[in-house]
Order: structure tokens, then sequence, then C-alpha cells
């Protein structure tokens, strides 16, 4: 796979299309470089190995309850991968048949949530960027853009409002 890679970055046609920045070869690296050290490894990585007590459905649950709990924090897709055993693939097919959206779309919604239970119950001294901030959005633009398409309403408007109720 490490080869398959190294190879197509040799590909003339890859260096105008700007896709080598998504191509996960940093994490393809270390993966390989971990089962070459520690072959061991491959089976205790293995979905079916990670399952406490064997119930995929609790494997699942506490990958959403972690990532709710770390809202806060920037989340990638090799984070949920390591935390719960499984591929990218099968992450975005159990978060599609129980949300209805990606993994990261998903945390990205949870996040508006929560910007929005803040911005209801704001203290004097929030604001939008510090709201957007300490839920990971660094643009305000596109915090405020994506919150009034998820929501119909501005943040700031909202804000307004959760001060008035103090």
């Amino acid at each position: 796979m490490l080869t398959q890679a190294f190879t197509l970055l040799d590909h003339p046609e890859l260096e105008g299309m700007g896709i080598l920045q998504h191509l996960p070869l940093d994490d393809l690296i270390y993966r390989t470089l971990a089962m070459l050290l520690c072959p061991g490894l491959e089976s205790l990585g293995s979905p079916g190995s990670r399952q406490r007590g064997g119930d995929r459905e609790q494997v699942f649950d506490e990958l959403v309850e972690w990532a709710r709990v770390n809202l806060r924090t920037p989340i990638s897709l090799s984070q949920l991968e390591e935390r719960s055993g499984y591929s990218r693939r099968h992450l975005q097919l159990s978060f599609q048949a129980r949300f209805g959206c990606g993994p990261i779309q998903w945390i990205r919604r949870q996040r508006l949530e929560q910007a929005r239970q803040r911005l209801l119950n704001a203290s004097p001294q929030d604001t939008v960027a510090t709201v957007a901030a300490d839920f990971g959005f660094s643009s305000l633009s596109a915090f405020s853009r994506e919150f009034r398409n998820r929501f119909g309403l501005r943040a700031s408007d909202l804000l307004r409002e959760g001060k008035r109720r103090i």
C-alpha cells in the first residue's frame, strides 16, 4: 500500500491538481512502520478485537460520547479510526446510518448546536467570535454563515437574546 502511494506521488498530473494534500500519507507511513515494528498490533487494531464485550453498538456509542466530550478540540477522521478500531469506510457508513451524515459533518453539527446553546445562555463577556473560537471555528465568517444556514438566524441575534435573559 505504501509503495502504491509513493508511485502515485510521482505521477506528473497530480502536481497541478492539489490532490497531494488530501492523501493521508503521514498516517499511512506511521501505520506501516508500526505494523513492521510490532506485528502483533494488527490483531489489536481490528474492529472485532476492539469490541468491548462483543458489542459493536457499544464501541460506536463510546466513540460518539468521546467526540461529544471533545468538541472543543480538533477531531480528525484518523483519531476516530484509532479510537474505534474501525476503518474510514466503516465510520462513514455507521455515521450515515445513525445520523444521516458523515462523521466530520456530524461533529460540525454538534459544535454548532453547542455554540447555539452557549449563545442562548451567554455570559456578559461572551461574543460571537469567542463562542465560535471555543467550538473550533477558526473563521468567524464561516461560523456565522454555517450558523445562519443551520438555524435560520444570525448568531449575533441569538447572542443578544441570550444576554437579555441575564
